[in-house]
């Protein structure tokens, strides 16, 4: 016995059931986009992104973690010749308090510039890193001016392709 002749009666009934389901889909996905755009009005539109790690490089508190650095090489040195574990373990762990406090206070030094930041490039929120944005959200970097604030000097960066013919 088919299908049809067992359940005859309801083989139109799935039909009707499946175009019902596949039209209400249909609606419901061509309705994003006033949805979107109603999101979009009372929600976030404009996002800016830096790298954290450029910002750093040009962190000029940076630079007292890398005088920290070049002065215990030495000492380092003297007490690995001498085998006094101690002493090494002390003056890595003056080191790491020094790289600690460094990153500390540059985090809290971005986290202050921020909102000026955000005012400045118009922007409602600024992340490290976006991997993915609907369509309508803008995004723009702030690196530079992540820079610029906090007393750095910003780089132009060499393209690491030639230009392609027009």
């Amino acid at each position: 016995m088919s299908i049809t002749q067992k359940h005859g009666r309801f083989i139109p009934l799935f039909v009707v059931i499946g175009v019902v389901a596949i039209a209400a889909v249909t609606f419901l996905w061509a309705g994003q986009p006033e949805a979107r755009a109603d999101q979009q009005a009372q929600g976030i539109t404009r996002v800016g992104t830096f790298d954290i790690e450029q910002v750093f490089q040009t962190y000029p508190g940076r630079e007292d973690m890398m005088e920290a650095q070049q002065e215990a090489q030495p000492q380092m040195a003297e007490a690995q010749q001498e085998g006094d574990h101690q002493k090494m373990q002390e003056i890595q762990q003056q080191l790491q308090q020094k790289q600690q406090e460094v990153i500390d206070t540059f985090h809290d030094d971005v986290e202050a510039e921020l909102p000026d930041i955000a005012d400045d490039a118009n922007v409602q929120v600024i992340a490290v890193e976006v991997e993915w944005t609907a369509d309508g959200i803008d995004t723009t970097d702030v690196t530079d001016d992540v820079v610029e604030a906090l007393g750095g000097e910003v780089v132009e960066e060499e393209p690491m392709l030639p230009p392609m013919p027009e």
